[in-house]
């Protein structure tokens, strides 16, 4: 007795010693939790502040607001599309400021307006069928490419001899420089464990197939033909669309509601379009996504997506010239690889294939930090590419998960606080066209005084970041401000006429 009495008292001794030890770690580990909660509201909407009030370098966006009262300057609403992999349309801080299709009456089965979208009340999905079935992931775009470069040139090019291409036409040079890259790509074999290029070439087959197999079954289009346009279906919120939901609330959540946080835009109406799937998008369905959001009356359109391989760039290219005929804006999201976009190209992009000119209603937007004159490490740059940059890291918005919000990183980020900031000017100056807006923002940027480091992901070890001036990456030398771009704004005469303005603003409140 005596002696398992003594076990269980160092038994009982033992497990003391543990719960003391793990009350002690709990306690530990409840304060770091308490203390990253602590760190992290104290970020909430700190892109919104202002560096000589709250010594954030936000945006100043109540300063601008107090500029646009002070003036009497009258708001009109604006509609802004969100190309991403969608929204979801329930949350308690978008669902009222959503665009809402009137000349479509939901769930008839019926296209009312002509647009050819059936029951396109709130937007538009790219990645689904009439049957309801959705597309959420696909493949890279490099390998979609490669075989279809690959087997499209083989028979021309399989036998060319290399030390006769100084005798082909610029055109036939360009065509057997990238059947020469999709040939190497298809033929290493670093793509699969097997030294065989013929194992290489079946996987890559069979991978291809796979792909455009689920293509044709959970969207049911001509992927390869850009005039078989009426597809999809009208669900904005398939899948996991947490994504985009953030996107549009950066932009747009319902102002000083005494919910989760507040939009930039006091009178955005978000128009959702799903064409990203987890995976590249396909430039058939960025394309369509672009003219859908200016047949449909959107002004602004945010673009937090992009690739490094546009092999229907054409496609994508007359879309956005379609984009500027029509005085929309567009802002599209730099890349998180940390690298010099000026020589890494991302897709889409402003420059325009066989042209000596860019378009002229194109934003591209890299990611500052919160920390004074700091950059996001993972930001793409590029002194010829990036227009601005704007807040990007710690952004805290709505996400598709039962009224919730949380915070997120990345140049997706920066675009919508570009696109809030864009979408304000047109509300409260809508004579100003797109090409004006986008001069404002740029010229009203915040010029950090001292160098900043230069992004990048990858650096040898013991080499310390490299300073640099941001006018060196980046072609404005700055980070956007809402209370600037807005007292700038007001300086300018708008190009627009008060018969287009008219036109317009019936479509954006209709």
């Amino acid at each position: 007795m005596k002696i398992k009495m003594e076990k269980s008292n160092r038994l009982s001794m033992s497990k003391g010693i543990c719960c003391a030890v793990v009350l002690l770690l709990g306690v530990v580990l409840c304060k770091e939790a308490n203390a990253q909660l602590r760190m992290n509201a104290s970020l909430q909407g700190w892109h919104l502040k202002d560096k000589a009030s709250d010594n954030v370098p936000g945006i100043s966006l109540q300063k601008a607001y107090d500029f646009l009262k002070e003036h009497r300057y009258k708001v009109n609403p604006v509609i802004v599309a969100v190309i991403d992999n969608g929204v979801d349309t329930t949350h308690e801080d978008l669902k009222n400021v959503l665009w809402r299709n009137n000349r479509e009456i939901a769930g008839n089965g019926k296209d009312d307006d002509g647009n050819g979208y059936v029951d396109d009340v709130c937007g538009w999905n790219f990645l689904g069928n009439k049957e309801g079935k959705n597309l959420t992931t696909e493949s890279s775009e490099k390998d979609r490419e490669n075989q279809r470069a690959y087997q499209s040139l083989r028979s021309k090019w399989d036998k060319f001899d290399d030390s006769s291409s100084s005798s082909l036409s610029v055109n036939e040079q360009k065509e057997y420089s990238v059947w020469k890259q999709a040939s190497q790509a298809i033929n290493n074999p670093a793509y699969v464990s097997s030294d065989s290029a013929v194992s290489v070439m079946m996987q890559l087959h069979k991978s291809y197939d796979k792909v455009n197999k689920r293509r044709k079954d959970l969207v049911g289009d001509n992927w390869e033909d850009i005039n078989d346009r009426n597809y999809g279906n009208p669900t904005v919120g398939a899948g996991n669309p947490k994504h985009g939901t953030h996107v549009a609330g950066t932009i747009a959540a319902e102002r000083n509601n005494n919910l989760g946080m507040d939009g930039i835009a006091d009178k955005a109406r978000i128009m959702p379009i799903r064409a990203i799937p987890d995976g590249d998008e396909r430039d058939k369905d960025v394309a369509l996504s672009i003219r859908y959001a200016v047949d449909n009356g959107a002004r602004v359109v945010n673009m937090s997506f992009g690739k490094d391989f546009s092999p229907q760039k054409q496609w994508v290219d007359d879309a956005v010239k379609y984009a500027q005929a029509h005085d929309v804006l567009l802002i599209h999201a730099s890349g998180n690889e940390g690298v010099n976009v000026d020589t890494s190209q991302r897709y889409p992009s402003p420059f325009f294939i066989n042209a000596d000119y860019s378009a002229t209603n194109f934003i591209t937007v890299g990611a500052s930090d919160v920390k004074p004159s700091a950059l996001a490490s993972f930001s793409n740059y590029g002194k010829k590419v990036v227009n601005v940059f704007a807040p990007g890291t710690n952004i805290y918005a709505t996400i598709s998960k039962k009224n919730k919000y949380e915070f997120m990183d990345g140049t997706s980020m920066a675009a919508p606080v570009v696109s809030g900031i864009a979408t304000i000017i047109r509300e409260y100056f809508p004579r100003l066209s797109a090409r004006q807006v986008k001069y404002v923002i740029e010229q009203s940027v915040v010029k950090p005084v001292d160098k900043v480091t230069k992004p990048g992901l990858r650096r040898p070890k013991g080499v310390q970041p490299e300073k640099v001036e941001l006018n060196d990456i980046c072609t404005s030398g700055g980070i956007v401000n809402a209370y600037e771009a807005v007292k700038l704004a007001a300086t300018l005469k708008g190009e627009l006429s008060k018969r287009a303005v008219k036109k317009i603003l019936k479509i954006q409140k209709r």
